[in-house]
């Protein structure tokens, strides 16, 4: 299918590769170290409950720390849109990746839910680690079970400079609260600069371990008119082509996430 989060050279929401497991040696059995699960799996969940499936694209880094990104096909559109992010740290056991901590969070969710209702869970999230096949597992909460299947993306493997990921952007961020432009600026430093409505917004992309795909992130709220000021959200970069960014992070205290996709100008 075309409209993919984490395969590459497709379209804005694409992001080339993130790889399961790092595309390097083996399953869990052996007696050595555990397998890496780092990297990246793109394929399609289900929600226990409501008919069809949605794109799902599961993003594991060298540390444990996973983003997970639930979308739905908007009809007539290029792309697709995500509607969730599910977020949090796991570990390997033999070779399977297990998340106790995760939550969900249900982009634009405050539009219809009120008082304590948060859009987001502690979740449990398996799935068995292979070298470089796929991602087969769960993940519950009160909003029902969501079983992926998603395969292996090599791609991410790949090394991306922070130099070309420099330049001009536009695009959009989703937050718990609903969606606002954005226009931004990445040096070859990975100084960010940027505006969203009337908040001002600082940041930086340092280039993650080992020269790969994925970068370290920061966004920073500032303007006295801006109600996100002090908002930092921390989490990653990866670029879905050399024209498209992703940006996804959440608040320390994990009560908001934000989630961006950004197309670089000429």
């Amino acid at each position: 299918m075309a409209k993919r989060l984490l395969r590459t050279g497709m379209s804005v929401l694409m992001a080339a590769a993130l790889v399961a497991c790092g595309g390097g040696g083996g399953g869990g059995s052996g007696g050595g170290a555990p397998p890496d699960p780092q990297g990246g799996f793109s394929g399609t969940a289900t929600r226990v409950g409501v008919p069809g499936s949605v794109d799902f694209d599961l993003l594991v880094l060298d540390d444990g720390t996973y983003y997970g990104f639930v979308g739905s096909d908007v009809p007539g559109a290029p792309d697709v849109e995500i509607t969730a992010m599910l977020q949090g740290q796991g570990t390997v056991t033999g070779n399977v990746f297990t998340a106790t901590n995760g939550r969900e969070f249900q982009f634009g969710a405050f539009d219809t839910l009120a008082g304590p209702d948060m859009p987001f869970y502690t979740a449990r999230v398996d799935h068995a680690v292979s070298a470089s096949i796929s991602a087969i597992g769960a993940a519950d909460s009160s909003f029902g079970r969501l079983t992926y299947s998603a395969a292996f993306q090599p791609a991410y493997n790949t090394p991306v400079p922070l130099a070309d990921v420099a330049g001009n952007y536009i695009g959009s961020t989703r937050r718990l609260a609903g969606d606002q432009a954005i226009a931004a600026t990445i040096t070859a430093g990975g100084a960010l600069t940027a505006v969203s409505g009337v908040c001002s917004i600082t940041g930086s992309l340092v280039q993650r371990p080992g020269g790969r795909r994925v970068f370290d992130l920061v966004v920073n709220y500032t303007a006295p008119t801006c109600a996100l000021t002090g908002f930092s959200f921390t989490g990653v970069a990866f670029n879905s082509s050399p024209t498209n960014l992703i940006l996804a992070g959440v608040l320390p205290d994990r009560s908001d996430a934000l989630f961006a996709v950004l197309v670089k100008l000429p």
